[in-house]
């Protein structure tokens, strides 16, 4: 075996042993999590586990419990606070499900006045948290 093969083989195997320890971590860290056991000195670690698919899956369930039921702000009913997440069921439906396409993200940027996704990333990065505007008028 070459050396160049060999060393492919073992950053493979690094990687999926890393992978499988991250989400070993990502669930026990979850658990404790949702019974209120988690220490606040370990949240901050938490972002660094947490990537891509896993955390698309992680919040999600996290967020699907029943135990962390909140009021629905125009209906006055508990849900899971899920339900108040668009874009995370979206992605949870393309990443985990499979049930819809990568355009279905597109959708789900826009919200109910059919503003362009850019325009809410645009104001999420400046942390201006209202924009005025008159009716009609183009930004």
């Amino acid at each position: 075996m070459r050396l160049n093969e060999r060393l492919r083989a073992k950053i493979e195997q690094e990687t999926e042993r890393s992978k499988k320890k991250n989400e070993i971590e990502l669930a026990f860290r979850f658990t404790a999590l949702k019974k209120n056991e988690i220490e606040p000195a370990s949240v901050p670690t938490l972002p660094s586990i947490l990537r891509g698919v896993s955390a698309a899956k992680a919040f999600y369930e996290l967020l699907s419990q029943p135990c962390s039921s909140v009021l629905h702000p125009d209906e006055n009913k508990s849900i899971a606070p899920v339900e108040l997440c668009p874009i995370l069921k979206t992605l949870f439906k393309i990443l985990i499900m499979r049930e819809l396409s990568s355009q279905a993200i597109l959708q789900a940027l826009r919200d109910e006045t059919m503003n362009d996704p850019r325009e809410r990333i645009e104001i999420a990065q400046s942390h201006v948290f209202y924009r005025p505007s008159l009716p009609g008028q183009q930004h």
